[in-house]
């Protein structure tokens, strides 16, 4: 595992929960993006399981991009957003004119849709959000012991406990989730590359879970 995440990218993922998990993690507050909206508690649920091309069309492109780039719209600018194989064709463009001129809309998005469409992008925008199934559905109150018995010990902790941990990361700890919060973060939601093969990855109810968790500030 990286041993840290880039600023853009933690800026991306916080945004969205600064006002619920920061106070109890000891996060740096300072999102200064006008853009950025606080989101509730099932928002941010939810953009745990939206990171993929079908729901950005849907909630994004289609009503925001479309209008102007595409076939039938006339394609300004000579750029085409129709299908996601124009999408990462032209990535670095929308990424610049979503995230840092901020005049792709020309109004800029806003809210949940600029919280979405930021994770998704520097996620290196993902065609599928790769989950396994719906899988357990959690009820009732999270704390520590349901996530580390219910999700962790089964997703993590074959490799990250014990004398000497993969990455150094022990995850039967509470304290060292809280700590490295960032790391789990972008491995699981964003590069979706934990656990590793063989292992499956998370259910979406899994994800759901632990994003209600975080949200709440990590309940013991």
């Amino acid at each position: 595992m990286r041993n840290c995440l880039s600023k853009k990218i933690t800026r991306a993922l916080l945004g969205a929960i600064t006002a619920v998990v920061l106070t109890s993690c000891n996060y740096n507050k300072g999102v200064a993006d006008p853009n950025a909206t606080i989101l509730g508690e099932a928002e941010v649920s939810q953009m745990a399981i939206e990171n993929n091309y079908a729901s950005v069309q849907k909630q994004v492109l289609a009503n925001q991009c479309l209008t102007c780039h595409a076939d039938s719209t006339g394609n300004k600018g000579g750029l085409n957003l129709e299908g996601y194989s124009n999408i990462k064709a032209n990535l670095n463009q929308i990424m610049y004119r979503v995230l840092e001129t901020k005049d792709m809309p020309p109004a800029g998005l806003t809210g949940y849709s600029f919280q979405l469409m930021k994770l998704w992008l520097e996620s290196g925008a993902p065609e599928q959000n790769v989950s396994n199934g719906a899988g357990q559905v959690f009820t009732g109150p999270l704390n520590w012991t349901r996530i580390k018995n219910e999700i962790l010990a089964k997703n993590c902790l074959d490799c990250h406990q014990g004398q000497n941990p993969a990455a150094n990361l022990d995850f039967s700890n509470l304290s060292t989730v809280k700590e490295k919060y960032a790391i789990f973060f972008d491995r699981v939601f964003v590069k979706q590359d934990m656990p590793p093969e063989p292992y499956s990855s998370l259910t979406v109810n899994e994800k759901q879970a632990l994003m209600k968790w975080i949200s709440q500030g990590f309940q013991q």
